[in-house]
């Protein structure tokens, strides 16, 4: 066993502070209002500008937009520690223990991929927030599952993006912390020569 002396340091304290990326971004309900926003805009390129038509069709596309913007909820993900894929893992496990000779080994295979992705929903989003500024946060198991089977599919292929996006910069941030530490550490050619001339 390890004896404390005066340069130790408590582990559990120290890992009580580690800090993970966050990012807030926007994600849109109204996939209708999207399509009819496409349909409308290929119409006004149709029409003379200036015309009383094209007016019309300019107010229907300026209403459609602001239908569109309204449907805006704001998304705040986190990135996780190993204990939380630990969480949905343990979660999954149980869940899949239940079909035991009810499914076919396609069938569970399908659910374990979407299950997994919903399940690692609820570790990474910390918070939604509605146009109306109301906030839902922690969000649950349940309501991730509900999250990712109802909303539209860009929105969800949208969240699916940034979750993997802010992976990918956390870790080329890490690349380029590590190997830049040194290089940015050591005093610059100039101001090394300043040190020398003051010598």
């Amino acid at each position: 066993m390890g004896e404390l002396d005066s340069n130790s340091f408590d582990l559990i304290e120290a890992l009580s502070g580690v800090s993970f990326p966050e990012e807030t971004f926007p994600v849109y309900f109204n996939s209708k209002a999207a399509h009819q926003i496409l349909k409308v805009n290929r119409e006004l390129d149709l029409e003379i500008h200036g015309t009383e038509t094209f007016k019309e069709k300019e107010k229907e596309l300026l209403n459609l937009v602001d239908e569109f913007k309204g449907s805006e909820y704001k998304v705040t993900i986190r990135g996780i520690s190993q204990e939380h894929y630990q969480d949905a893992l343990n979660v999954l496990i149980k869940e899949t223990g239940a079909f035991k000779g009810s499914k076919s080994e396609l069938e569970i295979q399908q659910y374990v991929e979407t299950r997994t992705e919903q399940l690692l929903w609820a570790q990474h989003i910390v918070k939604i927030e509605d146009p109306q500024g109301r906030v839902r946060a922690p969000i649950t198991n349940e309501e991730a599952e509900a999250l990712y089977n109802k909303l539209p599919d860009e929105s969800r292929k949208e969240i699916e993006r940034q979750i993997e996006k802010m992976r990918n910069e956390t870790a080329s941030g890490y690349e380029v912390g590590i190997t830049d530490f040194d290089f940015l550490s050591e005093p610059s050619p100039e101001e090394s020569a300043q040190d020398s001339s003051q010598d």
